[in-house]
């Protein structure tokens, strides 16, 4: 027994390699030897067995990884215990030919070489994507395994479909039993069919991969459908003398010589029984007639070949094993093949073996037969048997780690499956599976993640984009002019600016595979090395618009040059990305090292989003080292003329033309050859005519791929060959149609087309499963299995997916594999074919419904079916598609699809309820896609609708853009919601849809666990005004802008010198400007938007290229003038350019930039203000004293001087020509507005304040003046200059302290003057007044004191009472802050910072000042606290009765420049504070912490507190009205400075002592100090800024 274990079998020579070592030296290798297969083996193998119990038992020792996980996770550790790991690192690099390295490939995981190769674009090997999909493939037996099928199908796959979600998997099942009959196909592809799944599964699924269901059957044992020609002709020799069975064999088995070497095939069952296909009702018969012979001929054959092949093995005419394929049940070839090359410790497999104790001795002649194999006269199949015991026994071997048995009674004689021990069978079975599936994802999971490369969505990106062009190039063949033309311009501008090159070329002729061979070819030219950035455009969902295209691209190149990556707010934003990515490619340039090469295939093939067709994303000249070549088709979005415009250099752009001949041929033997396949000389003739009227290799591959399925015995007077390549695209559907039915091929194909981004496998077939008419085609000749389910036969689409073969390519969407048509043809013919009108809607309809989720949690859907003639109502098995699958995992794909579907297939309300005026929508949306996904469907909607509510939702959604683009931490959802409920409340009570979206923000609002303010009116911008959106882009203050004349285009430049171009009619940053260090003044824009002209403080101008963004010319020039004046005009009749700087004039030629003149002489002095007229007219300066100067504008010398009448003390402050007139207006400081004449005569007017700018109407008819003064609703005359004004609230008073010293109250009611107080002293001014809470005391701050009157109604006489308290104030302090108590004590705060309290008439209490001018006090409702904050960072809560402070707040931001007013809450809990970076914030004084930060996008100038939150006017003029609500108790996670960028601390006063109790910033949370807390640390000052951004 033992010699016959250990006895050497085998001919393999051991398999000798080895891992590389670098650890160790002089030892390069660590060897290994592979005995499987070899003589040796089994001796090995005897000896592992007689070892083994040594550690049997042991504690100590695993077998696997999964083992030690699920030891690792049950150990209970001790708190004075420690696990330590122990690691014993393997120091080996990446081999791709390793079994252990190809399974890295295959799970997505490769090492940091292959990664970098990978991000240069490298040949390197290319692992498959990291998948997202968990695919099984269930293998049983055909009648006994029913039931356990069906069970699985209602119990077990929704459970582990929703724990799929959960994760953010999805999870399909290919069963390819379920639901059709033994007789559906005629073919003999079903075996190959489910080998080909079960391989799909394995490269697609992440987990398990294979389940099988193993009963007392052996199963269907089909006849080989392709035999190898060698071996089948030795099996005919065994019936030499047979002429009858070697007849029957033959007219079988015909050879077809067209494959590589030639082989047998098995014809197709209706080649010689026609009615075996039969489905029509009058030929039930003949059909029926058919099938028994069809089941005696198939046993005839199978015999014929399983005797010959075992005589053949034994007389050793055929390799040894050979014959068992004659034998082996489908359910063998599944099992053999899902259970393969496993992995030791890798589990994807499972197998349930339900075993029946003693069944080949039962009787029952009904049931027996579904669970045994039986012959024809019902005797067991003992051959069957012996074949199933041996595979059961290879099962043990392979997978007894994921073997489970299941025993089942057969009692009585009879099963029965209505009994409870039944019912516990399946739950055990179903109960077992989920468990099994549960623990292979969760351990693929746990691998994957810990070996993600990040950022993981760009590798997979690259690796798509790979795979793509190693296909497309695979096969390439000829353009070998066109490539070494294109190499040679790469090489010749390698060094110096150049242009993009552009490939073209009609539909089909192979621009993409010119492209992928390019990304090989380059790296000839560039030997010493360079990256290359590969984009297959419209092939993912990465590379399908504009914006995430540019992000990867970005992120490849910082990666692969090793540079810093974009910030996230630099990729939110699209105009910030395109100038990133120019500012990048410039970077890689001047590091002169690499060539950068970017190839963007199929630029036609963008979205149009962010107006991609228009290319202002493109550079339109490339810097040195960095090459871009684009292709595109001649017309599709007028690309290609865009191209030709910007890229103006013939030499630039190369045609892909038509193939020839030769090259025809030659490319049909490269394909041939890749399939091992040939053609009939006459058939080859035939491909080759037809394709010299065409010449396109798309024509030439779809005919190859009609020609692989011809057989050498197919006459070519039977072939259809296409004309063209449209017509070739037809030719393959016609055949699809034949073969699986028009309805079904029609309605597959559109819900492919009709997707937004492409549908995966599971949701194309569930969406099959919704369309009554593809099931009441295909049940018309039988019934569902299950008449409570109704769905899809998945068979049916497997065989149409192999039959489409690779024109229906997988790319990736929104992280999982999904569906999409090979080439826009494709595309094109089903729309023409198959979606008109109506079809498009009903396909669009039924997608809506699937994304809807409408009919999934076992909702039932009525259908009637034509054989059963009734109704069933029926669970059609469709996923669930909640909004959200778990906490953080969103539906994706639904989010994607869903509306895009409603809007096509009509649903318009389903729409707006659904998904634009649904809140939870919008925000889910903005996660996943950003604000620009969102945006997408409203724009979409609004194109196709007019809806005026849908329009202003959209309006608010731009309003909010640019807020969110600045959230570096993630959507921030509360500011979404209020941003949203403060823009849209304006029309709450006009439009229901947005009265709900507004309730529901209410709703989240009232709900939010956090802190929060509720707006209850409307208070920012509302949608539909004048304001579109805001562009941004700009990191300091804007200096100048100018229009063109069609307002179409604005340039925009900045303190820094950036400048910014837009298209205003789509809001696209055209280009950003580079070149200016220094502010700019003034721009002009010419040439009908072609050029620009700019002036700086750098002292240049500068003459820009708006087509290509790129600087022409600079001139320098001396502009310290500019302080004063600065001017530019352009006269383009002439081409010069006429610059002021103050008193410097000078003129140039606007083509060269060369000096024409400089005016000199006349008045020209610091006040001088000038303007050209127009053309050929003259130039005219305004100096002091109404000093007119008319020069000629050609010359530059000085033709008149004129003294304009009665400005002869006036000093010009702007200049405005009216060029219609020949007139100018001019203003000046003393408020005289005069209108001139070149003849030196003038129309003043004046006003009683300096005139600071002029705008005049578009016919200049009127005249607008404008000052530097605020505009007022009421004029009160106060007959002086007003110092101070304070409103008291309850008793409707106006107070206004006069410079005079007096004091006015008006009543507000009637604006009557009601009293005048007059000063206590001569030369006294009022410096500030102030009510105390009761509005009982009124303190008026004078230079030398301060008084503290008792304050009546306006009614009342006296309405000043008595003085109640005076206190004379310190010297050399100048007031800027005041608060009264009730009890008459006031604080006022000083310019310095400094603080003093009085209390009664003593001398003041100097309390601890501010390091910047107080800018707000305020006291509590009950008056025990003051409020002091300041312009610098310190804010401090006063206890008037300690007179010292108790808690100091202080707040670090980036724009932050002090609090500008405060007020207590109505409980003195809170205090609210508005401050200059637009912000109203609430700090909690019960918890010393700040608890909210909320941008209000205006400085607020007053806070009032309400019952419920506060009241607060902005310098915008809107009123803000809101709810504050804080819970009991706030999540240790919340961080109010979550999405900007600030930081605050808060310390308060133990005793003498001081410590901190708080702190936050924005990428900490917020955290309360403990014990004793830290040391008071010196806080500095903010920097101010112009400006102020939500970051």
């Amino acid at each position: 027994m033992d010699y016959m274990r250990m006895k050497p079998e085998g001919t393999n020579t051991p398999r000798f390699y080895g891992f590389p070592k670098v650890h160790k030296p002089d030892i390069p290798l660590r060897s290994i030897v592979s005995l499987p297969g070899t003589p040796s083996h089994k001796v090995a193998k005897d000896i592992q067995q007689r070892l083994k119990h040594l550690i049997d038992g042991s504690s100590h020792s695993i077998h696997s990884t999964q083992e030690f996980i699920n030891t690792v996770k049950n150990i209970k550790i001790s708190d004075d215990e420690i696990m330590v790991e122990i690691p014993i690192v393997q120091l080996v690099t990446d081999w791709q030919h390793h079994p252990v390295c190809a399974h890295r490939m295959k799970a997505g995981i490769f090492g940091t070489d292959h990664r970098h190769a990978l991000l240069r674009g490298e040949p390197t090997e290319l692992p498959v994507d990291q998948s997202k999909l968990v695919r099984v493939f269930i293998s049983s037996t055909f009648t006994d395994m029913s039931m356990e099928r069906d069970a699985l199908l209602d119990k077990a796959y929704p459970e582990v479909q929703e724990f799929c979600q959960k994760l953010g998997l999805v999870f399909e099942v290919v069963d390819m039993r379920w639901g059709v009959p033994n007789t559906l196909t005629t073919d003999h592809m079903s075996t190959e069919l489910c080998l080909r799944e079960i391989e799909s599964c394995k490269r697609m699924s992440l987990g398990p991969t294979f389940i099988a269901l193993v009963g007392n059957r052996y199963g269907f044992r089909p006849i080989p459908r392709v035999i190898e020609g060698e071996e089948f002709e030795e099996l005919l020799l065994k019936y030499s003398s047979d002429s009858q069975s070697l007849k029957l064999l033959r007219d079988w088995f015909w050879k077809d010589e067209n494959a590589v070497p030639p082989v047998y095939i098995l014809q197709p069952i209706t080649t010689h029984l026609l009615d075996y296909g039969e489905t029509r009702a009058e030929r039930q018969e003949e059909h029926e007639k058919a099938l028994r012979s069809w089941s005696e001929l198939q046993q005839r054959i199978a015999n014929l070949l399983r005797l010959a092949a075992t005589q053949a093995e034994k007389e050793g005419r055929i390799p040894k094993g050979a014959r068992h394929k004659y034998f082996k049940s489908v359910t063998e070839f599944e099992i053999d093949r899902g259970l393969g090359e496993t992995r030791e410790g890798d589990l994807c497999s499972s197998v349930f073996v339900r075993d029946i104790a003693n069944l080949p001795d039962q009787f029952d002649q009904k049931q027996l037969p579904k669970f045994i194999d039986v012959k024809d006269d019902g005797s067991v199949d003992m051959e069957a048997q012996e074949l199933l015991t041996s595979l059961k026994a290879q099962i043990v071997s392979k997978s007894a780690r994921s073997l489970r048995v299941h025993w089942v009674p057969w009692s009585g004689g009879v099963l029965d499956v209505q009994s409870q021990a039944h019912d516990e069978y399946l739950d055990d079975l179903c109960q077992n599976f989920v468990e099994d599936m549960k623990q292979q994802i969760q351990a693929k999971l746990v691998a994957q993640r810990g070996a993600q490369e990040e950022p993981a969505w760009l590798f997979e990106e690259l690796r798509h984009h790979g795979h793509l062009c190693r296909a497309k190039r695979s096969v390439f063949c000829g353009r070998s002019r066109l490539l070494s033309d294109i190499g040679q311009c790469l090489e010749l501008h390698d060094r110096s600016a150049h242009w993009p090159m552009v490939v073209h070329g009609a539909s089909g002729t192979g621009k993409t595979a010119v492209m992928s061979k390019l990304a090989e070819e380059v790296r000839k030219t560039f030997r010493k090395g360079c990256v290359v950035v590969t984009r297959l455009l419209g092939t993912s969902a990465l590379s399908s618009d504009i914006h995430s295209v540019l992000k990867s691209v970005c992120f490849q190149v910082c990666l692969a040059f090793r540079l810093k990556l974009p910030a996230a707010h630099v990729t939110n934003s699209y105009a910030e990305l395109v100038r990133f990515f120019h500012s990048l490619l410039s970077t890689v340039s001047k590091r002169n090292q690499e060539a950068l090469v970017l190839l963007f295939d199929s630029l036609d093939q963008l979205s149009s989003n962010d107006g991609a067709h228009r290319l202002h994303w493109l550079p339109k000249v490339c810097p040195a080292k960095v090459h871009i070549i684009v292709s595109t088709l001649p017309k599709e979005h007028n690309i290609l003329a865009v191209l030709q415009e910007v890229i103006p250099r013939p030499e630039c752009h190369f045609k892909v033309q038509a193939l020839s001949s030769q090259h025809g041929r030659e490319l049909i033997d490269l394909l041939l050859s890749t399939v091992n396949r040939r053609l009939t000389t006459e058939q080859r003739d035939l491909i080759l005519e037809r394709f010299r009227n065409c010449g396109q290799p798309l024509m030439l591959k779809l005919t190859f791929d009609e020609a692989k399925r011809w057989s050498s015995y197919v006459p070519a007077s039977e072939l259809d060959v296409a004309v063209g390549t449209r017509d070739a695209v037809r030719l393959l559907y016609s055949r699809l149609e034949k073969r699986h039915g028009r309805v079904f091929v029609s309605h597959a194909l559109g819900y492919i087309t009709c997707s937004r981004n492409g549908l995966s496998e599971s949701e194309l077939k569930e969406v099959l499963s919704l369309d009554d008419e593809v099931l009441g085609d295909i049940y018309q000749y039988w019934s569902p299995p299950n008449k409570d389910i109704v769905c899809l036969p998945p068979l049916l689409w497997t065989r149409l997916r192999y039959d489409i073969g690779e024109y229906l390519v997988e790319r990736q969407a929104d992280g999982f594999p999904v569906f999409g048509l090979y080439h826009r043809q494709f595309t094109e013919v089903v729309h023409e074919l198959y979606l008109q009108a109506e079809e498009k809607t009903k396909r669009h309809s039924v997608l809506a419904d699937y994304f809807k989720g409408t009919w999934s949690h076992g909702n039932k859907k009525s259908i009637t079916l034509p054989l059963l003639k009734d109704t069933l109502v029926a669970d059609r098995k469709v996923s669930a598609q909640p909004l959200r699958f778990g906490d953080d995992v969103l539906n994706l794909r639904k989010l994607r699809e869903l509306p895009h579907h409603l809007l096509n297939g009509g649903r318009i309300e389903e729409l707006k309820q659904e998904v634009l005026g649904n809140m939870d929508w919008i925000v889910c949306k903005i996660q996943v896609s950003g604000m620009k996904g969102l945006l997408e469907d409203f724009y979409a909607c609004t194109k196709q609708i007019d809806c005026p509510e849908v329009q202003l939702v959209q309006d608010a959604l731009l309003l909010i853009w640019p807020t969110v683009d600045f959230m570096e931490n993630g959507v921030d959802q509360s500011v979404l919601y209020i941003e949203m409920l403060a823009r849209l409340h304006f029309f709450k009570d006009s439009y229901p849809m947005i009265d709900e979206l507004c309730q529901q923000c209410e709703r989240w609002c009232a709900a939010c666990p956090n802190p929060i303010f509720t707006p209850l009116c409307g208070f920012f911008q509302p949608p539909g005004g004048p304001l579109r959106t805001t562009l941004t882009g700009f990191s300091k203050g804007v200096t100048a802008m100018e229009l063109s004349t069609d307002c179409t285009l604005l340039v925009a430049a900045s303190l820094d010198g950036m400048m910014i171009v837009w298209n205003l009619l789509d809001i696209d940053v055209i280009h950003t400007l580079t070149g200016h260090s220094a502010e700019v003044q003034c721009i002009k824009v010419i040439h009908n938007k072609a050029h620009a002209v700019s002036g700086s403080f750098d002292h240049t101008l500068r003459l820009w290229n708006l087509l290509t963004g790129k600087e022409i010319y600079s001139i320098p020039e001396d502009h310290s003038g500019y302080e004063h004046f600065a001017l530019l005009h352009v006269d383009e009749s002439t081409d010069v350019i006429y610059s002021a700087s103050g008193p410097q004039i000078k003129a140039w030629h606007l083509k060269n930039g060369e000096p024409l003149f400089q005016l000199s002489g006349g008045t020209l002095d610091h006040t001088t203000y000038t303007t050209v007229l127009g053309c050929h007219s003259s130039l005219l300066t305004v100096s002091f004293g109404g000093t007119l100067c008319v020069w000629d504008q050609i010359q530059g010398t000085l033709q008149n001087t004129y003294h304009l009448t009665g400005l002869s003390l006036s000093t010009p402050t702007c200049i405005l020509p009216l060029r219609s007139q020949g007139k100018v207006a001019v203003g000046f400081n003393d408020g005289f507005v005069a209108v001139v004449s070149l003849d030196g005569s003038c129309v003043t007017a004046k006003i009683n304040c300096p005139i600071s700018f002029l705008l005049a109407s578009k016919d200049e008819k009127c005249l607008l003046a404008g000052t530097d003064l605020s505009v007022t609703l009421h004029t009160i005359d106060t007959g002086n200059e007003i110092c101070s004004l304070t409103v008291v609230q309850l008793k409707r008073l106006l107070l206004c302290g006069l410079r005079s010293g007096s004091l006015l109250v008006f009543c507000m009611e009637t604006w009557q003057r009601l009293t005048c107080c007059q000063p206590p002293g001569q030369g006294e001014t009022v410096q500030c007044i102030a009510i105390s809470r009761s509005e009982e005391q009124l303190a008026t701050a004078y230079i030398s004191c301060v008084t503290v009157r008792a304050l009546h109604s306006a009614e009342s006489d006296p309405l000043l009472g008595n003085t109640l308290a005076t206190f004379s104030t310190m010297p050399r302090f100048v007031l800027s802050s005041m608060a009264v108590t009730s009890e008459c004590s006031v604080l006022l705060g000083m310019d310095t910072g400094e603080l003093h309290l009085y209390t009664g008439n003593s001398l003041p209490t100097i309390l601890e000042p501010h390091n910047s001018r107080v800018t707000c006090l305020v006291t509590s409702h009950k008056e025990h606290y003051a409020f002091s904050g300041c312009q610098g960072p310190v804010q401090r809560i006063w206890n008037l009765r300690e007179q010292q402070w108790d808690y100091e707040f202080s707040y670090k931001g980036l724009f932050f420049q002090g609090v500008e007013c405060a007020a207590f809450s109505r409980d003195d809990r809170f205090v609210y504070t508005g401050s200059r970076d637009r912000t109203i914030k609430a700090w909690d004084l019960r918890n010393s912490c700040l608890l909210v930060v909320q941008y209000v996008y205006a400085e607020v100038t007053n806070i009032v507190p309400t019952s419920t939150g506060l009241l607060a006017s902005t310098r915008l003029g809107y009123l803000i009205r809101e709810n504050f609500t804080c819970p009991a108790v706030t999540d240790t996670s919340y961080n109010p400075f979550r999405n900007i960028r600030a930081s605050c601390s808060v310390w308060v006063r133990h005793g003498r002592g001081t410590r901190k109790v708080y702190s936050t910033g924005p990428s900490n949370g917020s955290k309360k100090i403990s014990g004793k807390g830290q040391a008071r640390g010196f806080l500095q000052n903010s920097r101010p800024s112009i400006l102020c951004c939500l970051l």
